[in-house]
């Protein structure tokens, strides 16, 4: 996975100041896009929870680079940018009637929802593909370490969503011959600065 090195800024008088990677991977693709997650939950993991999932995908292939999360950038895409993935409040409610304790929607369950979700719809609409790459940033430290594999998945609802990632990864191999996440890159970001993006929550 590309690591950040630095950052080179830019500036100008229309747009907010952006620092960006000084990677130089993006460039070796056709087109850089940048996407966001959002996942939320009221009365988190009780019978009568109610969760939903918010995500977009930007085209930032005409950018400097790829971003260095900050407010600076979010104001950029809320001002200067054009989605072209959108999904916004999604909701989703009690998954077994009678309500299970285990199966109450969770705020992480919706994360991992929001993610998958997402994915899905990028690589239905072609915007996960060989000939791109696609930066996702979340608010979920702790989806993001269950993705990379560094932590324990407990929950068998989040397990679902997992398996369902990995159904797409194996078309995704059997379509292209290669693994989904060899141009994909999940970080996580604070849930503050999420709040400055173009994220309805």
């Amino acid at each position: 996975m590309p690591m950040q090195t630095g950052v080179n800024r830019t500036h100008s008088k229309k747009r907010p100041r952006v620092a960006f990677s000084s990677d130089a991977y993006w460039r070796n693709y056709n087109k850089v896009y940048l996407a966001l997650c959002d996942g939320f939950c009221s009365n988190n993991g009780q019978p009568d929870a109610v969760a939903g999932v918010s995500y977009v995908a930007f085209d930032v292939t005409d950018w400097s680079g790829m971003p260095v999360p900050s407010r600076d950038a979010m104001q950029r895409l809320n001002n200067d940018a054009t989605p072209v993935i959108r999904q916004v409040r999604k909701y989703f409610s009690q998954i077994a009637a009678p309500a299970r304790a285990d199966m109450c929607p969770t705020n992480n369950l919706a994360e991992a929802t929001a993610l998958a979700q997402l994915i899905t719809e990028a690589y239905h609409a072609g915007v996960i593909h060989p000939d791109n790459f696609v930066h996702i940033w979340t608010d979920s430290q702790l989806i993001v370490r269950q993705v990379l594999g560094l932590s324990k998945v407990n929950n068998k609802q989040l397990e679902k969503q997992y398996q369902y990632l990995d159904s797409i990864g194996l078309r995704y191999k059997i379509e292209h011959d290669r693994s989904l996440w060899d141009n994909l890159v999940i970080k996580h970001i604070t849930g503050k600065l999420m709040k400055y993006g173009p994220i309805d929550h």
